[in-house]
């Protein structure tokens, strides 16, 4: 708003006197005058006499004798001082009128002090409606106008028809803006009611705004609802409340720590004042109740000086944020600017107290004065550096500075600049320029519209005179100003317009910084909040007209921001239209059927059944009446009412149970008394029973469980996370309470007239593609080339080569040298060819963990006889290969407790191996492997039938005879004659024992799948059992359907098995053509070998020093899998483990990824050896299945550093992993020089970033070369030392080092110039990949001790 004067002066109407006065007789005017200030206090004045106009204090006297005074002065005009000056200023920040003003400057020009009120600048809004209605009333003149001007002074005259007269006028004026509290108006107004007032408040305008006063009444009082109902004459009971709920969240600050408030101590120095205070609180209380923001940044200050170890952290708690009273992101800006200034040479020698003394200085005051008085002399040249640190352009000045430069605005700028050492010449001018230009004041009424109330009535009711176009413009530029939401006077006045069905296109002109399209669609919704419809003609109808009042009745809070509240509405918008083109889908009207027409028959059938109905009615009450007669009568005997004489319901219902039997067997004949039952056989019906398409699922593996487990814990810690910070938020007001309780009473409804049930979040027990627990789940790895089977198979006439298959003699047995082993376990983990008939290394670490195992149900014979303790041979099943039948693993059936080898699961892996390795181009014998044997297996157990389980085994066992293509093995044992499993057998009975056939192997389907071609006429399958004769199977063959059929040719005497000719020849060449392996076996091969050689002699493992390099941590499969496949290992690339413990990490890469060679190092003795126990077992496992041999290249017993061989080994690989979790800092350092001549792109996956903050190269190390990704697993229990998913970096070696890592003056550290460094390698900037800036990213640091002890 523009304040506009009639004259041509600009500052101010000061008449030319008539005579100059002398200079003493100014000064002595002057003293006169301020010494009759003096004498006059504020005191000795009435408590009201301030409030008075002259024609309120003397009814006699006007204001024709106030100009005539004035008048008088003119002829000597004084001259106007800086104490007058003052004085002004003291009157015109009170709530007092124009006319009060005056009198306490009779010898001054009225307009002469309008002027200097409106250049003070204090209160201007209220101050110009002041002016211009002591213009109005007494001046007529139309010296002070401004643009705008309120409706209210086109009210005078009808507040001077009820009797008001023009001071009292004027008084309300003053009382209209700035106070309209009781004690004031009676004050000011004794001449008039409250109710008087109430009345002329309403008059003047519906909503009158808080004033001021009103409102620091309300802080004042703010637990006495009372005294605030009689100090708040106009306001009612509803609004006050609002207020008080609105000043409650902001309370009043400790009258302790008041007076320290803004002040510019240390926190050190304020917690010396208040020793007996927990430091935590006091911070609390000054962050959420101090005005000065400034504490809170000295609060984080202290707390990173003396509370490092909390808040050093990258990732500080938000319980310890709120101590300090900021956001995460602040806090990470700010904690930077104080490492940045404490990382400089001149104070990075600073003491603490220091340090945070210097920090408050650089928020409060820093001009030349404070910092020669506070700062040491060797600190003062370094002040504008550490400015620096936190304001990089020295542009913001503290409050000191501020002022120094308001007292000195005519100062020279050079002057400036040496008593503001630490500010540029461009910050200085500009704080200048803002002082010398300032904004100008934003008008209170127009902010006040803007929030409340746009409507035209509104506009003009506050801006008569002013330009309209002009007025709507500047609302629209205003920056409360939303487009896109109603204020609440809009929101009521469309309500009323759609209430009274106004056409839209009338609304338009009373809302006139809206849009049309705005404006149809506010005016849809107002129609749906204000009618409701009642009948509808079909429940979609009533669904989607439901659905859309729900979404208008939602409206936008008045907490919310502006950016939430143009989500809300663009998301309403989008319902709407939403709705609406379901409404035009459904309101096609449904034509009506036509009734049909019936004929003679049928309408003389409706008219009995009417007249049926009608008679029974009738009949009914006519019995009610005679009912009421006689229970009347009997009220009026008094006679005791009868008894019914009822039969029992449960003899009634014995009767007709009996009934039913009687209908239902024998004859179907009731049996009458003396009569017998005629005997009659009863018919049986079996109903067929129909295939079941459901899918099967295996059990659970305990590690699953555990994982499943794990992530319903962390969703539930997440769900109590989002409850609490709900909490938090800020509470409703009572409007939005009761919408919010309207829109989950409607939902609730809707929901239960149409039976929608609320979809309960289902956990996700999807398992990792990386961590498959069966083939069901199973994911895969491309082969890329590689041959994954031994050599043999992919020669032109494949065969299964030889292997050295050996027993072990008794004696052997009994003079064994090696204690800790077995000799069945000495001759598998060795480093030759020999590998047992019988594998007994599982069998072997159940026998020797008696207390980890149960027996199994009952229906199972027990894992010792009872009497003698020696295991129980009944027990003991074996398990044939496919490739070589005569090798078998033996297992003692027992229950673990935990989560040790389970036998059971064990055979069900063996299954499972065998189709991910051989069969997995096929679904359909997946299906039987995991139906007729894994699942089978479960159940057999679950129900306790030993029966059903050895029948599994036997028929996996001559399942791997039809199969396998080493028809020689096959022979013999056919031959032999001899049943593996004919001791655990024992204990059946012959009917229980099942002997295998073709049928029930489904021996037709595996070869159907197997071959290329579908199977010739020629081959029969024929039931089998491996007892039969091959004269037999050839007899069977020809039967009469198939006697023109030439009889088979292919029946081995000596496998007694029909087997199509092509077989060999198809499976080898299945094998050859594979272009993926199973990701399920290869971990469930590395999992075998792990169980039986680690897990026995695990504990050995755990003896090192805690929080040392030599600390035993592992990488699961899934990790390993996990982030080879990201660094995309190939087959035929090199990979090395620095580190690699018991090398699976280096087997996985090799079995997998084909890695070859793959290599890895170790330097505890324990370890090392298992490493070499794992690669024996493992490479004879391999054989047994066909798989080629793992190219593997292991230095054990040995460290890394200083070591030729692994260098050497380290520079020629693509890959490497280095688990340093724990290394320090000089172990990571001598990684970095030992890998120096990496090549370019070799990728190094690490738990720790090796690059530190503010890293500067060195051209000694690896480090100088590595770009660096962050990661973190998908899945949970990756590794051995945390369940919960962990980060991972990998390092690419690049080419060139770039300037981000060299100094300023391009060189390196130790003094190399960027010339001397022309050929060289480095790395370039460190890349994040979630997103993070550079300066997070610079944040990612090697562990130092702290965090090592704390992790």
């Amino acid at each position: 708003m523009l304040l506009r004067s009639r004259r041509k002066t600009t500052k101010g109407v000061i008449p030319e006197p008539m005579a100059t006065p002398t200079e003493e007789e100014g000064i002595k005017s002057k003293e006169l005058h301020i010494q009759a200030d003096k004498e006059t206090p504020d005191s000795a004045i009435p408590a009201h006499a301030h409030l008075h106009t002259p024609d309120m204090s003397d009814y006699s006297c006007d204001e024709s004798k106030l100009s005539s005074e004035a008048d008088e002065t003119r002829e000597d005009t004084p001259v106007w001082t800086e104490e007058l000056d003052e004085t002004l200023k003291e009157l015109v920040s009170q709530p007092v009128t124009f006319s009060h003003v005056l009198t306490r400057f009779p010898e001054f020009d009225w307009e002469l002090i309008g002027t200097k009120i409106v250049e003070s600048k204090i209160n201007r809004a209220f101050w110009q409606r002041k002016l211009l209605a002591y213009d109005l009333l007494f001046k007529k003149q139309g010296v002070f106008e401004f643009e705008n001007r309120a409706h209210l002074f086109d009210d005078f005259d009808m507040l001077k028809s009820h009797g008001w007269d023009d001071g009292e006028i004027e008084q309300f004026v003053c009382c209209f803006y700035e106070d309209l509290t009781t004690d004031r108006i009676q004050a000011g107004l004794p001449n008039k009611s409250l109710k008087d007032v109430t009345k002329v408040l309403k008059q003047v305008h519906p909503r009158v705004l808080w004033t001021p006063a009103e409102e620091q009444f309300v802080k004042e009082n703010l637990d006495d609802m009372d005294g605030l109902l009689k100090g708040l004459f106009y306001r009612t009971e509803n609004a006050i409340k609002k207020k008080t709920i609105i000043f409650r969240k902001t309370k009043r600050p400790d009258s302790g720590l008041q007076k320290y408030a803004s002040s510019p101590m240390t926190f050190s120095e304020l917690l010396k004042m208040f020793p007996n205070q927990d430091w935590r609180e006091l911070s609390r209380k000054l962050t959420s109740k101090a005005k000065d923001s400034n504490w809170s940044k000295k609060i984080g200050c202290y707390c990173l000086l003396y509370h490092f170890e909390e808040y050093g952290n990258s990732k500080v708690g938000v319980e310890l944020l709120e101590v300090i009273g900021q956001a995460r992101t602040e806090f990470q800006a700010f904690s930077k600017g104080i490492f940045k200034a404490f990382s400089l040479n001149s104070f990075g020698k600073c003491s603490r107290s220091l340090f945070e003394k210097l920090y408050s200085l650089f928020l409060y005051d820093l001009t030349k004065e404070t910092c020669r008085d506070l700062v040491p002399r060797d600190i003062v040249a370094h002040m504008k550096n550490f400015v620096s640190a936190f304001d990089p352009r020295c542009q913001n000045l503290s409050p000191g500075e501020i002022d120094f430069l308001e007292k000195n605005t005519s100062m020279d700028l050079n002057e400036l600049m040496q008593n503001l050492p630490c500010r540029t010449k461009d910050g200085i001018s500009r704080a200048l320029e803002s002082l010398l230009n300032p904004e100008p004041e934003a008008d209170p009424l127009l902010d006040e519209l803007v929030e409340h109330d746009l409507t035209l009535e509104t506009i003009k009711a506050y801006f008569l005179k002013g330009d309209l176009q002009d007025i709507l413009n500047e609302i629209r530029i205003h920056p409360k100003f939303n487009a896109d939401t109603f204020t609440k006077g809009e929101t009521k006045l469309m309500n009323d317009l759609a209430l009274k069905n106004t056409p839209v296109d009338k609304c338009f002109q009373d809302f006139p910084v809206r849009d049309e399209e705005f404006l149809r669609r506010m005016y849809q919704e107002s129609k749906y909040i204000t009618g409701r419809k009642k009948k509808f003609t079909s429940p979609e109808e009533r669904l989607l007209y439901e659905a859309r009042w729900t979404v208008s009745s939602t409206g936008n809070t008045t907490t919310a921001t502006s950016s939430n509240r143009d989500k809300r509405a663009q998301k309403r918008s989008a319902d709407f239209e939403e709705i609406a083109k379901l409404e035009e889908e459904f309101a096609v009207k449904r034509p009506k059927k036509p009734k049909p027409e019936l004929s003679e028959e049928e309408l003389a059938l409706r008219r009995e059944r009417q007249e049926k109905r009608r008679l029974e009615k009738e009949k009914a009450a006519e019995e009610r009446q005679k009912k009421i007669q006689l229970q009347r009568l009997r009220k009026r005997e008094r006679e005791p009412k009868p008894k019914k004489q009822t039969e029992s319901v449960e003899l009634k219902k014995l009767l007709e149970a009996a009934e039913y039997f009687q209908s239902t067997v024998g004859d179907r004949k009731t049996v009458k008394e003396g009569e017998k039952r005629r005997k009659v056989k009863a018919e049986y019906y079996e109903p067929e029973a129909a295939p079941s398409h459901a899918p099967v699922k295996l059990k659970t593996t305990h590690r699953q469980a555990m994982k499943n487990n794990l992530k319903k814990v962390m969703q539930l810690k997440a769900k109590e996370e989002e409850a609490k910070l709900k909490k938090k938020e800020k509470p409703l007001s009572k409007r939005s309470k009761s919408r919010r309780a309207l829109d989950d009473y409607t939902i609730a409804e809707l929901e239960t007239h149409y039976e929608i049930k609320e979809e309960t979040p289902v956990p996700d027990d999807t398992p990792s593609k990386y961590d498959p627990p069966d083939i069901l789940a199973d994911s895969y790895v491309e082969l890329k080339g590689r041959r994954l089977f031994v050599s043999e198979f992919y020669e032109e006439n494949p065969v299964v080569p030889k292997l050295e298959f050996v027993n072990i003699p008794q004696q052997e047995r009994d003079n064994s040298h090696d204690k800790s082993m077995s000799p069945g376990k000495t001759v598998m983990t060795a480093n030759d060819d020999k590998i047992l008939f019988d594998d007994n290394l599982a069998l072997e670490l159940v026998t020797t963990h008696v207390r980890s195992y149960r027996d199994m149900p009952v229906g199972f014979p027990p894992r010792f006889i009872p009497d003698t303790k020696e295991i129980n041979p009944l027990n003991i099943v074996r398990i044939r290969f496919l490739l070589y039948p005569e090798h078998c693993e033996l297992f003692i059936l027992g229950s673990p407790k935990s989560n040790e080898l389970d036998p059971a699961q064990e055979i069900a892996k063996v299954f499972m191996i065998h189709y991910s390795l051989y069969f997995s181009h096929s679904e359909e014998l997946k299906n039987i492997i995991i139906e007729d044997y894994c699942k089978k297996l479960e159940t057999s157990i679950d129900n306790s039938d030993f029966a059903e389980f050895m029948s599994v085994i036997d028929n996996w066992n001559a399942l791997m005879l039809h199969l396998s293509p080493n028809t020689e093995s096959c022979q013999k044992i056919v031959e032999s004659g001899a049943d593996i499993n004919e001791a655990p057998k024992q204990g059946l009975h012959d009917i229980e024992i099942k002997t295998p056939t073709s049928s029930g192997l489904k021996l037709h389907k595996f070869y159907q799948e197997i071959l290329y071609e579908p199977v010739s006429p020629s081959y029969q399958e024929v039931e089998n059992t491996l007892g039969e004769s091959a004269d037999t199977l050839a007899a069977d063959a020809t039967s009469p359907s198939t006697a023109e059929v030439e009889v088979p040719t292919n029946v081995s005497k000596d496998s007694k098995v029909v087997k199509p000719d092509n077989y060999n020849a198809d499976f080898f060449r299945r094998l050859r053509e594979k272009t993926e392996i199973s990701r399920y076996a290869m971990q469930q091969l590395l999992l075998r070998v792990y169980s039986r050689v680690v897990s026995t002699d695990s504990k050995k493992l755990r003896s090192y020093k805690a929080f040392t390099a030599e600390v035993y941590g592992e990488l699961l499969p899934s990790f390993t899998s996990e982030v080879l496949e990201k660094v995309n290992l190939s087959p035929g690339q090199r990979f090395y483990d620095l580190g690699s413990g018991v090398g699976n990490t280096t087997f996985q890469a090799a079995l997998e990824f084909g890695a070859a060679p793959s290599g890895g190092c170790e330097i505890m003795d324990h370890a090392s050896h298992l490493t070499k126990l794992q690669t024996g077992l493992l490479q004879k496992h391999l054989a047994v299945l066909g798989l080629a041999p793992l190219n593997l290249d292991f230095e054990l017993h040995a460290s890394f550093v200083n070591n030729e061989r692994v260098t050497r080994s380290c520079l020629d690989c693509d890959v490497l992993i280095i688990n340093n979790y724990l290394f320090d800092g000089a172990l990571n350092a001598e990684v970095g020089r030992m890998l120096v001549g990496l090549q370019p792109g070799t990728k190094i996956i690490s738990l720790r970033n090796f690059i530190s903050p503010r890293y500067r190269a060195t051209g000694d190390t690896v480090f100088d070369y590595l770009r660096v990704e962050k990661h973190e697993m998908s899945d949970v229990m990756s590794v051995s030392w945390t369940a919960n998913k962990v980060p991972y970096y990998i390092s690419t070696v690049q080419e060139t080092i770039l300037s981000e890592y060299l100094r300023d003056d391009g060189s390196v550290h130790g003094g190399a110039s960027s010339s001397e460094r022309s050929s060289s390698k480095s790395v370039s900037p460190l890349a994040v990949d979630f997103g993070e800036s550079r300066e997070d990213a610079l944040m990612m640091t090697p562990p130092t001790d702290s965090e090592t002890q704390k992790e």
